[in-house]
């Protein structure tokens, strides 16, 4: 069974004991959750279920294994022959969550 589940503004395409990489949700590391933003469900036999009110019925239950940095990002800006130059780096909070059951309500 598997699921194209909403989190953090992305859709992942999950199965139960994948990890995914999703932008930090306010949550603790070791946190258990679930996720009721499932958008399509497919089951073993070839069954995909994409009527909203059918899918209200199923939830994913997660959790939060831990918590890091993502990869840094860097801008530079520069105007040519005044001197002026800028450079501006970030880095995302990346939380990895391990997908542990679609469950039907």
């Amino acid at each position: 069974m598997y699921a194209v589940i909403g989190l953090s503004g992305k859709q992942y395409l999950v199965r139960e004991g994948d990890l995914i990489e999703s932008f930090k949700i306010g949550k603790k590391e070791g946190e258990a959750f679930t996720i009721t933003d499932i958008r399509l469900l497919g089951k073993d036999d070839d069954t995909v279920i994409t009527d909203a009110e059918s899918l209200s019925h199923y939830e994913v239950s997660a959790q939060i294994l831990q918590e890091k940095k993502g990869k840094k990002v860097y801008s530079f800006k520069k105007k040519a022959k005044t001197g002026y130059s800028r450079g501006v780096g970030h880095r995302d909070q990346i939380a990895v969550i391990k997908i542990e059951k679609i469950i039907e309500k």
